[in-house]
């Protein structure tokens, strides 16, 4: 969907003021690592919630997305799709499930990191995204609107050392950033092969190489892979 050049980064991180803060949540000590975690096809199973509605908007009978340009799957002009998303966005991302042991994951990951959601969706997209992210009792840290964005420089501001996408793009973008990544597999990114990305089956899996510091390390001057302390958190 829509880049936006001009799209201005919002975030609420902590105590700290980056933009207006929309929704607060505690932070742990600054010394954990930070983990940035997709909430499009990698938390929310948003895809496959919203092929039907898009099958029966747009006349095809997909099965499932296999492309995450849309305009490449219907036969319609991208701004049509665009406008689709932006008049019916609230219904639309108030639709999916979560991923499967999405929420016991980030449970056990955020005993030993603080979680950053990094999502593409816009400013105007936070309250029906905090609501279905309290709906579904999903534990994070702090979130980061993109509007569109490449993630990678976002995410290296904020210390990210870690992360998982759905997005081959957003892959790129992070590892270029010198961010260590898992990507989280679908249909649509099965053609990507990277030798320094780890495709990752489910949360199970992604948790595991997690906490096992088993991610191929990014290549950065400024910061080297770590993980999970060995004690844990205390709040």
């Amino acid at each position: 969907m829509s880049q936006g050049k001009g799209s201005k980064l919002h975030l609420w991180l902590g105590n700290n003021g980056y933009d207006k803060p929309v929704h607060r949540k505690r932070l742990k000590p600054l010394s954990l690592p930070v983990l940035g975690i997709d909430l499009d096809g990698v938390i929310a199973d948003s895809y496959r919630s919203w092929l039907p509605l898009l099958n029966q908007q747009f006349g095809t009978s997909y099965a499932e997305v296999t492309d995450l340009h849309f305009e490449k799957l219907f036969p319609v002009p991208t701004d049509w799709i665009e406008t689709y998303f932006y008049s019916h966005f609230e219904a639309l991302f108030a639709l999916p499930s979560p991923m499967s042991d999405a929420r016991r994951s980030l449970t056990v990951l955020r005993h030993f990191s603080k979680v950053i959601l990094l999502t593409t969706r816009r400013q105007v997209e936070a309250p029906v995204t905090y609501a279905w992210l309290k709906k579904w009792r999903i534990p994070y840290d702090a979130i980061v609107f993109t509007e569109g964005q490449p993630k990678g420089p976002i995410a290296s501001k904020f210390a990210v050392v870690a992360a998982i996408d759905d997005d081959p793009e957003q892959i790129v973008s992070l590892r270029a950033s010198g961010i260590n990544t898992l990507l989280f597999d679908a249909p649509y990114n099965r053609s990507f092969c990277s030798p320094r990305t780890l495709r990752v089956r489910d949360w199970h899996q992604a948790t595991t190489l997690f906490a096992l510091r088993q991610l191929p390390p990014a290549t950065s001057r400024h910061r080297q892979w770590y993980m999970i302390p060995t004690k844990k958190r205390t709040e």
